[in-house]
């Protein structure tokens, strides 16, 4: 499944760029995610709750930043932890400066998951993915501009 859309930030381009390299916004700014830890330099587990289809269930992920290319560029790429790992995602996250306090951000993800995990979601996947995205740029460049 891959999904793509731009948003135009009253932010500047390294507050920006800031931002996206900080966890925290992660986890305060996307749904369900309660606990972030740094195992390393630009590595952390994400713990979350979430409903998979009417059953709540707790998630651990492994987030990794990557690809840094300050402050035009950034990947990261997020992968299910566990025995079995069903879901992984990657998102690279293109900025470009429009003005001096504005930035284009543009992200584009690519989600693996097995079919009976997307026949399960079925469309519902793809505008819950865009709604949060849309949600997190929009808390974050109210949160930046406090």
């Amino acid at each position: 499944m891959k999904i793509e859309d731009t948003y135009n930030l009253g932010i500047p381009i390294n507050e920006l760029w800031n931002a996206l390299l900080n966890p925290y916004y992660f986890g305060r700014f996307i749904p369900n995610i309660n606990a972030i830890v740094k195992i390393e330099e630009d590595v952390f587990r994400l713990k979350g709750n979430f409903n998979l289809n009417g059953n709540e269930k707790e998630l651990t992920a492994i987030l990794k930043i990557s690809n840094k290319v300050n402050p035009d560029y950034i990947s990261l790429n997020l992968t299910q932890e566990g025995t079995l790992t069903l879901i992984s995602a990657q998102i690279d996250f293109y900025l470009k400066e429009t003005s001096e306090m504005s930035t284009l951000a543009n992200y584009k993800l690519a989600i693996k998951m097995p079919f009976l995990i997307k026949a399960m979601m079925g469309k519902k996947a793809n505008e819950l993915i865009q709604r949060n995205a849309s949600d997190f740029f929009s808390k974050l460049e109210e949160h930046l501009k406090s």
